[in-house]
């Protein structure tokens, strides 16, 4: 490569920085970087810490003319505590028993970028909610299941507000790997394949047991050689065929609604523990998580009892 073309790729970076800077000048505009995440995450004072840590090794880099961060922290009882300073996060109140619902960091800094003549301004937030604290809420709230379905995929958001879409993006790599080393919950992927087709079961169960007792009552009619010729006997095999299917069809939905319902409920522990308030959600969630699964298994149960009970039922009501 010839030392012309060297500098006029120098040239066209630098141009694509100046554009930036000009149009954050002229408009007073910054533009935005976003990103979620959805897995189940523990958060606690370590994590936060070592954001803090990895986002000042970050500016590192560049030139900083000025940084402050905010952390604020919202608990469920709709109260908030603020704190100006790493240092002074540390000094939370960890007897507090009110769980947190979710903790909000802000980090701002003003930079001097090489080529740029005039500084920029950076702010990164992030929002780290706790699921179960969200539910607890919810629950006493009497919010509607629809709102724990549509909270799935927001426990980490990023929101980044820049002028340099490059420092932006060395920004926005630090946080994912600060996320990359939170613990997480692995969802059970079973699980999760039951729950994505779990409005299945209701249509599934009905029709197995509408096919077990259709095929039972038939072949007992078989066995009994009915000739169907009107009498009084063959109208009550017929009436009694009709009511086994219609009962095992109907029960069959019931308990597939059953089914669903407790696997839909079944969710991996999203939380922050940052006080005791949170320590006593976190054993209740578990509780409850274990309780939803034993609730799966015995519906499951039932219904393969059911199933295999059915030609034995349909058989004594028959005969």
């Amino acid at each position: 490569m010839t030392q012309d073309t060297t500098q006029l790729i120098i040239k066209d970076d630098n141009a694509y920085k100046l554009a930036q800077a000009l149009y954050n000048t002229v408009t007073g505009k910054t533009e935005s970087l976003s990103r979620s995440y959805s897995d189940n995450y523990e958060v606690n004072n370590e994590p936060i810490v070592q954001l803090y840590n990895k986002m000042v090794q970050t500016y590192a880099q560049w030139e900083v003319i000025s940084r402050n961060e905010n952390i604020t922290i919202f608990h469920i009882d709709n109260s908030k505590q603020v704190f100006s300073s790493i240092d002074r996060f540390q000094g939370y109140d960890k007897s507090s028993t009110s769980p947190v619902e979710n903790i909000v960091i802000t980090f701002n800094v003003l930079l001097g970028l090489s080529n740029v003549e005039k500084p920029q301004p950076y702010k990164i937030l992030i929002n780290i909610t706790s699921k179960i604290a969200a539910k607890h809420k919810a629950k006493s709230n009497n919010s509607t299941r629809l709102l724990y379905r549509l909270f799935k995929g927001q426990i980490i958001t990023i929101q980044i507000e820049h002028i340099d879409s490059i420092v932006a993006k060395n920004m926005l790599l630090t946080v994912d790997s600060w996320i990359s080393e939170i613990e997480l919950n692995k969802k059970n992927k079973f699980i999760v394949l039951l729950q994505s087709k779990s409005h299945w079961f209701p249509i599934f169960t009905s029709i197995a047991m509408f096919l077990i007792s259709a095929y039972t009552c038939y072949y007992l009619i078989e066995v009994i050689n009915l000739d169907f010729t009107v009498n009084v006997n063959n109208l009550k095999y017929l009436v009694s065929t009709i009511g086994i299917i219609g009962m095992f069809y109907f029960s069959g939905g019931i308990l597939g609604k059953f089914l669903e319902n407790s696997i839909d409920r079944i969710d991996e522990l999203s939380y922050i523990h940052l006080n005791n308030g949170d320590k006593k959600i976190l054993a209740k969630a578990k509780s409850k998580l274990n309780w939803n699964y034993a609730k799966s298994i015995a519906w499951f149960a039932i219904l393969t009892l059911q199933a295999i009970f059915a030609s034995t039922i349909a058989t004594w009501i028959l005969s």
